[in-house]
C-alpha cells in the first residue's frame, strides 16, 4: 500500500510541533529516510515495449472493410 501526502514546508512544521517527543523522532526519522531514497517513479512507468507482447491485432487490420466498399 502507498501513501502520498502533498502538503507545503509550513504545514510540515505545523504538524511536526503537535505530536509527543516520541512521535517526532519518529516522523523525523522517517522523514530524513524518506528525502535520502531516490524517486523510482520513473522505473514504475516503464517505456518504450512495456506492453511487447501483450498487444494483439489481427493480419488484415489494414485491409479495407466491406461495409465501407460502396464509398471507395
Amino acid at each position: 500500500m502507498e501513501l502520498k501526502i502533498e502538503i507545503n514546508f509550513a504545514q510540515l512544521l505545523a504538524l511536526v510541533h503537535q505530536p509527543s517527543e516520541a512521535e517526532k523522532t519518529l516522523l523525523l526519522t522517517e522523514l530524513e529516510k524518506s528525502l535520502n531514497q531516490p524517486a523510482d517513479d520513473q522505473e514504475k512507468r516503464g517505456g518504450f515495449g512495456i506492453l511487447k507482447g501483450k498487444v494483439w491485432m489481427a493480419d488484415d487490420f489494414d485491409e479495407p472493410l466491406d461495409d465501407f466498399r460502396e464509398y471507395m
